[in-house]
């Protein structure tokens, strides 16, 4: 009798840790399926992976900015959770790259150290920032400046009266398309390289 007790209690141990152990499995399942999943999948591709051995691919998934899988339509769907943003490509073409916006990153950054004239209502505006970047810059020899709209301007571009209004004999500015610029007073249209 007592040992039946005794083979009792240890089966009633060992079936505790069983169905413990399989609720820590089923946990540790639970966590790795929602470490699988994507923030995006991108589906129904022609994928160019600039591998030579396996060059194309249907579908990739993204996961904390970071491509976790690239391959075929079905087994990229493993990667897919309740908040997985789905794309479907419909067969078409995705190159990997860095895209540019054409955003000449080194003239833009130029730009930020110059007198922003982009998104002035008026030509008083104008002037308002360039008084207020000629104070903060009195250092500097030339203002430069770019931005703005030659739509403001009744002749479609600045003229003498801009710089004779703000009092300094360098100015270059620059339209916001970069195809007019007023030097020292003198309006420079540019075409392709040449002065027009």
């Amino acid at each position: 009798m007592n040992y039946i007790k005794k083979f009792v209690k240890k089966k009633s141990y060992i079936l505790v840790i069983l169905i413990s152990g399989g609720f820590l499995l089923k946990g540790c399942m639970f966590v790795a399926k929602y470490q699988n999943n994507a923030d995006l999948v991108i589906n129904n591709a022609k994928i160019y992976t600039v591998d030579a051995v396996r060059s194309w691919a249907q579908a990739l998934a993204v996961r904390e900015n970071r491509i976790i899988y690239v391959g075929n339509n079905a087994d990229v769907k493993t990667y897919i959770g309740k908040k997985t943003r789905i794309i479907n490509l419909d067969g078409r073409l995705l190159l990997p790259a860095f895209h540019d916006s054409h955003t000449h990153m080194v003239l833009g950054g130029e730009r930020l150290t110059q007198c922003i004239l982009s998104n002035s209502k008026s030509i008083d505006e104008i002037l308002e920032r360039i008084q207020s970047y000629m104070q903060a810059h009195e250092s500097n020899k030339w203002i430069l400046g770019w931005g703005y709209d030659q739509s403001l301007f009744p002749e479609g571009n600045p003229n003498k009266s801009v710089q004779e209004s703000v009092e300094i004999h360098s100015i270059n500015l620059h339209d916001i398309h970069h195809s007019a610029g007023s030097v020292a007073g003198q309006i420079c249209l540019w075409k392709s390289w040449n002065l027009v």
